[in-house]
């Protein structure tokens, strides 16, 4: 705990504000030690190239040694910090900085408020550091269970700075809930997470930010790891002692089995999203639910669907609680895991006025509804309980469809080869116009993109993301309530009034990469797609030619094609969790499982 507020310590000396103007000068500023090095005198400035360190002459040599002085001090050897600074002349950091760190990280908030002024000229980010060390104080002193000094604080410190209404209510509130012994009171946040806070405020010339050594270093290696096509793990095994490499060994390009259970072409396959499972759905009618074990092996479980008709569609919910089936007998099965029992099934008849194939399916974020596509020409929002909720007509047969990750917006393909965005909160629809006929459609798992399969062969990826409706101004204030400055609210959004920024207005015109399969032509063939890997950094595709091509998705450059099926690779899923694993299905009535050889390290459980 910092020192009592009774007894504060003596505010320093106020020192003349620091220049930061020109970094070259450093050894003769305020922060060079004074009577450093041999006889008392600082070593003489270098000149030219001499004031840099490193082969491109990019780092002031003063800096660096700053920096070496904080990395020591930080690994626990001050002596030797203290020893570098004698031997070149340089702090660290001026002592009107590290009066300042002292006092903030000791409590000595008068001591931390009077040095504010010597350390930033700007007003704004000192009246923002004011008030950040100031509710720091008030905070601590609730805390402690020191009311009088909150109260004291609040009045006398907090409400002269202008500090927003509704905040300084907040601050009141906290007083409030102790003085009312709602248990007990919350903790203030470390002062040294008020230092980082005040840091990005304050020149970091002068007060440099904890830890920044190592923060460079750790950008050098992300840099290096981001840069190199093949990084397919959160955390590459990395040296300081050698630029980082990574090579086909971290993609799923070895086959580890090739399963036959199915009696047909199979058509879709899917992860669920925590990875446990596999399902997949053929011509043959029916649809398999597969476990996949930690190692990536991949072993039958159950049948999901046995029906007559082909099966064309799988999905997981996004919580993994069900897995859906759909296909050309007009019905939408669910299914509950880990069992793989059936619990409801969807007819359209009802609605639809007959019996039509199930084109596509999808989930929305919340688990509890689903989107179906029927050939009526409609899309349909049904409930688990295979209640119809909403029956949306179009124009034309809908080929696939996804729901925006914000669970607001359909998206849909057909005939008309463009992409069809439908809001559902106020019926508003926009479009983009693709260069071909769309076959399929496939969402990355966080998303954030869309992969548009076209039947020229070609697959566009375009960006998702959340299309809420924006809020109006004034949309959930309280009438008469302050806004950020201070000022009241203008009152409530009209319905009519224009939205800022709607997601619909600023739709991409083009995709933002486009992969091709070589120059076949794909026809009436429905090829489906993924996305995958670390930061879903791969698009992996099948194609007539019974190869599996991995593309790197920023770049568009084709990094493998995987051969071993005989027909069609109608579909591709890369697991979501296990970033080494892949499954592939083919007209060749098998689904084969690939791994990265990277994966085998260190694993004998590894298939």
């Amino acid at each position: 705990p910092g020192p009592s507020l009774s007894t504060p310590h003596p505010p320093p000396r106020a020192p003349s504000m620091v220049s930061t103007e020109d970094p070259d000068t450093i050894e003769g500023s305020a922060w060079s030690r004074e009577g450093a090095g041999a006889g008392g005198m600082a070593p003489p400035l270098p000149s030219g190239d001499a004031q840099h360190v490193g082969g491109r002459h990019m780092i002031l040599r003063s800096e660096y040694i700053r920096l070496l002085e904080q990395a020591l001090a930080g690994l626990g050897y001050p002596a030797l910090a203290s020893q570098l600074e004698a031997e070149s002349g340089i702090s660290m950091q001026p002592q009107v900085a590290t009066d300042f760190r002292d006092a903030v990280l000791g409590g000595d908030w008068s001591s931390a408020l009077a040095l504010l002024p010597s350390l930033t000229a700007s007003e704004g980010d000192a009246s923002q550091a004011r008030f950040l060390l100031t509710r720091q104080k008030y905070g601590e002193c609730v805390a402690r269970g020191d009311l009088a000094a909150a109260l004291a604080t609040l009045r006398c410190e907090l409400a002269p700075l202008g500090v927003n209404r509704r905040v300084l209510h907040g601050l009141a509130g906290a007083l409030v809930g102790a003085r009312g012994g709602g248990g007990a009171p919350r903790a203030a946040p470390p002062r040294d997470a008020l230092l980082a806070e005040l840091q990005h405020l304050l020149p970091p010339s002068l007060l440099i930010p904890e830890g920044r050594l190592e923060e460079l270093v750790e950008q050098a290696l992300v840099a290096q790891a981001e840069a190199c096509q093949y990084v397919n793990a959160p955390h590459p095994q990395q040296t300081l002692f050698a630029d980082f490499q990574a090579g086909p060994e971290q993609l799923p390009t070895r086959c580890s089995q090739a399963l036959d259970m199915h009696g047909d072409e199979v058509w879709a396959l899917q992860f669920s999203h925590d990875g446990r499972f596999l399902a997949s759905a053929s011509k043959d009618g029916c649809a398999l639910l597969w476990r996949v074990a930690p190692s990536g092996w991949v072993t039958y479980a159950c049948h999901l669907t046995r029906s007559s008709s082909p099966v064309n569609t799988v999905a997981f919910s996004p919580d993994d609680a069900w897995v859906l089936t759909s296909g050309a007998d007009g019905r939408v099965r669910l299914y509950t895991l880990p069992s793989g029992r059936l619990a409801h099934e969807c007819s359209f008849a009802a609605s639809a006025g007959g019996e039509f194939a199930v084109t596509a399916a999808a989930w929305f974020p919340d688990s509890t509804r689903l989107l179906a596509a029927l050939l009526d020409k409609a899309l349909y929002v049904v409930d688990v309980r295979g209640v119809t909720q909403r029956r949306l007509k179009q124009t034309q047969h809908v080929y696939d469809c996804a729901v925006s990750p914000d669970g607001g917006t359909l998206v849909s393909v057909g005939q008309d080869k463009r992409l069809r965005f439908h809001r559902l909160a106020d019926g508003r629809e926009a479009s983009v116009g693709e260069a071909g006929a769309v076959t399929c459609l496939t969402p990355s798992s966080d998303g954030a993109f869309l992969l548009a399969n076209l039947a020229s062969a070609a697959i566009h990826l375009w960006p998702l993301g959340d299309m809420a409706l924006p809020a109006l101004p004034g949309d959930g204030e309280a009438p008469g309530e302050a806004d950020p400055g201070g000022q009241a609210a203008g009152g409530q959004g009209s319905p009519d009034a224009p939205r800022p920024g709607d997601p619909l207005d600023h739709l991409a015109q083009a995709p933002l990469q486009e992969y091709r399969v070589g120059q076949a032509q794909h026809g009436r063939f429905v090829i489906r797609s993924a996305i995958g890997g670390y930061r879903n950094n791969f698009v992996a595709s099948g194609g007539e030619e019974g190869a599996v091509h991995i593309w790197h998705r920023e770049s568009g450059n084709l990094l493998e094609i995987l051969k071993g099926h005989t027909g069609t690779v109608n579909a591709v899923a890369w697991n979501p969790v296990n970033h080494y694993l892949m499954a592939s299905a083919s007209d060749d009535k098998t689904i084969r499982i690939w791994v990265a050889p990277a994966a085998r390290s260190g694993r004998e459980d590894w298939p």
